[in-house]
């Protein structure tokens, strides 16, 4: 059975999407010096892209690698010339599936990221009903679901 979408893909795209003009990438996925000696840290070019790239995903969408769906060629071009490896790169990172894992789980900890639980729904639901006091339309209840969720460091639900 079809899963029913709460918003449309372009409002999706609006509220979680990554951005694909330099402008965007630049404001929200400019590494810092000490993120890239952490990057460096990594053994071979194609993890330690791959990881600069879960690290620049977790921070600022609060998104996995795993959970995206959409292309990501814009950000990995940016984060591949920011730490200096070729982004065709990233089609090697996680070959071994293990490797993703590892680091998302590395990464959410160092960030301080949990994901949610069932036991984390009653907040959800906390948080979508406080929205739906004001409105009625799904993009503004989504939206304060999702500022909760990152407020008290929560990867986001796929």
């Amino acid at each position: 059975m079809p899963r029913h979408r709460l918003l449309p893909d372009t409002e999706l795209r609006r509220l979680l999407g990554i951005p694909a003009d330099r402008d965007a990438l630049a404001r929200r996925f400019t590494l810092t010096p000490s993120v890239q000696d952490l990057v460096l840290t990594r053994r071979g070019a194609a993890n330690r892209l791959g990881f600069a790239v879960q690290l620049a995903l977790l921070r600022h969408s609060g998104r996995a690698l795993a959970q995206i769906e959409e292309p990501l060629d814009a950000l990995v071009a940016w984060i591949a010339t920011q730490i200096h490896v070729p982004a065709h790169l990233f089609t090697d990172y996680a070959r071994r599936p293990q490797t993703m894992t590892d680091h998302a789980r590395q990464l959410a900890a160092m960030l301080g990221l949990r994901p949610s639980t069932n036991l984390d729904l009653p907040f959800m639901i906390e948080a979508a009903a406080q929205a739906a006091w004001t409105t009625n339309r799904p993009e503004p209840i989504v939206t304060a679901i999702v500022s909760a969720l990152r407020s008290q460091n929560f990867i986001l639900p796929a």
